[in-house]
């Protein structure tokens, strides 16, 4: 009968990260991103076509101003899909590394009263390391659920950094609840 008592062996119990299992978590991240950008921009467009043909048929000066700005809207999502095209690209032939740091601080900052879009933030974790790297996350995604549960400052963290953004790491794993394994 194996030992299942509260006291066995707590490295047994880290999940296992590689290389690819990190890959796959940022072209998931960014597929999801770049399907919403090609989303909001086709919307954004069909939106000021219907307005720009409203507006031709009988001249509205606010109309007018209104497609303008859908069009800006337009060019922004195009702009931020064009972006994401290029990361998506660039993480599917591994264009990341895996560093290892020590937490220096950490910060909890409660901004209840902020909102974004159709997001609401309510905390704000700030991780800073001892290489100088800051991690902010105002959210929680499926690789990165609770950051803050048994993070101590002098804890070793697995930090994910793009190759195009190497001052700002995309996700932080604690080495207490995971182990990485190149492979």
């Amino acid at each position: 009968m194996p030992d299942t008592s509260l006291f066995q062996d707590l490295e047994s119990n880290k999940q296992t990260l590689s290389k690819a299992s990190i890959r796959e978590a940022l072209l998931a991240e960014t597929k999801f991103h770049l399907g919403w950008n090609v989303f909001a921009g086709v919307t954004f467009l069909i939106l000021a076509i219907t307005l720009i043909v409203v507006i031709v048929r009988n001249f509205y000066l606010p109309a007018l101003l209104v497609a303008i700005f859908l069009l800006v809207m337009v060019g922004y999502f195009t702009y931020a899909g064009i972006q994401g095209v290029k990361e998506y690209s660039a993480l599917n032939n591994g264009a990341f590394c895996v560093k290892i740091d020590t937490l220096a601080s950490k910060k909890s900052v409660d901004r209840s009263d902020r909102r974004v879009s159709s997001y609401h933030f309510h905390v704000e974790d700030i991780f800073v390391f001892e290489s100088g790297l800051r991690f902010v996350r105002n959210r929680v995604t499926p690789m990165q659920k609770d950051l803050t549960s048994g993070a101590s400052v002098g804890d070793v963290y697995y930090l994910v950094l793009l190759d195009h953004k190497p001052d700002k790491p995309r996700y932080i794993y604690n080495t207490k609840s995971f182990e990485y394994r190149e492979r």
